[in-house]
């Protein structure tokens, strides 16, 4: 093995790892858009800000097993200060979580899943429009014929595979509490048949209202995940693809809809699904971060609580009545365009 190097098995695999120094610097130069780099220079002068200063602690937690807070890096400024502290506290051979064999389905339970703080707060502060939220795809028209049977087995795939999207939410007298469902019990495909006027104003105004129909109902114990094929009597078909926004931001949304594709084109071509092995899910990332919650944020309230805040002011914004106006509006439209095979 070359001098620097570990090996650290993931998902049955061994790969080799880089040394926390040069995994800080390689993600410095990321992050920081530097083409050079000095370990003894700060930070700060680095052009670092608290998002970014977070981002790299996260990057370099997730690749080390390290949990890394805010306070560490206030006090290891630079790059090889901080790769010291990781080096000093990383164990000897961190390894991923195991993960569950393809096709696990957590042996049909339904499984709680805790409440983070942000969560519980979103709720509150959302509670009455929250059946509003959703993240919605255009109405994607195919050029050729659809396999209905391969779409089906796609949807399943995901939510086999992303157990974020069988989260469903109840409401107990006055708390939330959110459950992962099996995989064998999700619906997450729809086929509707539109019978009526041709033409695309017609058509949009249907999709729109199968879409609202799904949006304006209340409760969230439900599949919150749903992929819509619409087959027109004229042999047009769409599809659209919905996700409740507890479930997937637009960042995520785009992970998703990749997934999803990727699994329609492997499943009408005959071959297997292209999804890596599962490591860990969402209901781990809240187990993990709230050990973290309950273990070292200590240190990181005394840190942020020691900063002067009464120096800090409002951040300006081009317009204030705006800024603070809740979005809480279900939009839908339909826009056609064309796209070239090369594009």
């Amino acid at each position: 093995m070359p001098n620097g190097m570990s090996q650290t098995a993931i998902a049955g695999m061994t790969v080799p790892a880089l040394h926390p120094e040069e995994l800080v610097a390689a993600e410095c130069r990321g992050l920081f858009a530097l083409p050079a780099l000095d370990l003894d220079r700060s930070f700060a002068e680095m052009g670092a800000n608290s998002f970014s200063l977070l981002q790299l602690l996260a990057r370099v937690s997730r690749a080390t097993g390290v949990r890394l807070t805010s306070a560490d890096v206030a006090e290891a400024n630079t790059p090889r200060a901080l790769a010291s502290l990781v080096a000093a506290a990383a164990p000897a051979a961190p390894a991923a979580p195991a993960a569950p064999a393809d096709g696990a389905d957590e042996d049909g339970q339904v499984l709680p899943v805790p409440l983070t703080a942000n969560r519980f707060s979103y709720f509150l502060r959302r509670e009455r429009d929250l059946h509003c939220w959703w993240v919605v795809s255009g109405a994607l028209e195919s050029d050729s014929p659809l396999d209905e049977d391969a779409l089906r087995g796609a949807a399943q795939d995901l939510v086999r595979h992303h157990p974020g999207l069988r989260l469903r939410l109840r409401k107990s007298g006055r708390a939330w509490e959110q459950v992962q469902i099996p995989a064998s019990r999700a619906n997450p495909f729809t086929r509707i048949d539109y019978r009526g006027p041709g033409d695309d104003a017609s058509l949009a105004d249907f999709i729109r209202g199968r879409i609202e129909r799904i949006q304006s109902r209340p409760s969230l114990d439900r599949d919150l995940f749903k992929v819509l094929l619409v087959r027109t009597s004229g042999g047009r078909e769409f599809v659209v693809v919905l996700a409740h926004h507890v479930l997937a931001d637009a960042f995520a949304y785009r992970i998703v809809m990749k997934d999803l594709f990727a699994c329609y084109a492997a499943r009408a071509g005959g071959s297997v699904p292209p999804l890596p092995p599962r490591t860990s899910g969402y209901r781990d990332y809240v187990q993990a971060h709230i050990s973290h919650w309950l273990g070292r944020a200590g240190e990181d309230l005394e840190y942020w609580e020691g900063l002067a805040w009464d120096e800090l002011g409002r951040l300006p914004v081009e317009d204030p009545e705006r800024a603070w106006r809740r979005n809480v509006e279900r939009n839908t439209r339909i826009v056609v365009r064309s796209v070239e095979a090369g594009d």
